[in-house]
């Protein structure tokens, strides 16, 4: 019956204790993701307790949400995605094409493209089409190695009428 633990139905395999494993470590790390949310809710309770004790002003309304924004979804957000490049000096000369795009005015101007519009000018250029398939051609040729030698005989033929 040994042969069962094999078999992709059979609760004993390893595939299946593998998903049990990382389920049961999913649900403890929620676990753990909850009782931390109740020891800071436990926590504010207890501070509205002392200050209406204390006869102190309600702390703010940001103080009280601030755990809704402190998640590592919103703390990513904050962290820009890829760093800035270092400022130019205005004493440099401008090129040509630094004139005419600093020529717009507006914000929208000044705006950098996204990274969407990047990729798709750049997929979607025509001419970046071409060399493309071009190179395919050449990759093609160059991995055929009958038409490889072909071309080597041609250009040897050629070498030798010149001369």
């Amino acid at each position: 019956l040994s042969f069962l633990n094999k078999k992709s139905w059979h609760t004993g395999g390893m595939k299946q204790r593998e998903e049990v494993w990382k389920r049961e470590e999913a649900a403890s790390k929620e676990a753990a993701r909850v009782r931390e949310a109740q020891l800071r809710v436990e926590d504010e309770r207890k501070r509205a307790e002392l200050q209406s004790l204390t006869g102190a002003p309600p702390a703010a309304r940001a103080e009280r949400v601030d755990f809704m924004y402190n998640t590592p979804l919103a703390r990513q957000a904050a962290e820009p995605a890829f760093p800035l490049p270092p400022e130019k000096k205005e004493d440099a000369p401008k090129s040509q094409l630094d004139r005419v795009v600093g020529s717009a005015e507006g914000p929208a101007a000044a705006a950098l493209p996204s990274a969407n519009e990047t990729w798709a000018r750049l997929n979607n250029d025509p001419l970046l089409a071409i060399r493309r398939r071009e190179q395919e051609k050449r990759q093609a040729v160059v991995n055929n190695p009958v038409r490889m030698k072909e071309l080597r005989g041609e250009v040897a033929r050629l070498k030798e009428t010149l001369q």
